[in-house]
């Protein structure tokens, strides 16, 4: 079974459908949260000097790194099942 509402995470869920009674099930929907920024630093692991004009990525956001390696991500969205709630 889905179920789908706007503004948030389609749910999936298996049930048992028994005939002649009448069948419930929960549904607890997650709202899509959008508008994260995520900062960040790109090092060589072995060096540990900040690599410059990596391509970072979030979904669909990309980002350059600058000459210290350094990128911003904005208007983020969170993953699946994630809410804001969970970042803090």
């Amino acid at each position: 079974m889905s179920a789908v509402a706007t503004g948030y995470w389609a749910i999936y869920t298996n049930t048992t459908i028994t005939a002649d009674t009448t069948n419930v099930v929960d549904i607890d929907f997650i709202k899509v949260c959008t508008g994260a920024t995520i900062v960040g630093n790109v090092v060589s692991a072995t060096t540990q000097q900040p690599i410059t004009n990596a391509t970072v990525s979030a979904g669909s956001q990309y980002a350059q790194t600058d000459a210290g390696g350094n990128f911003i991500l904005t208007n983020v969205t969170l993953a699946t099942q994630l809410t804001d709630s969970d970042q803090r």
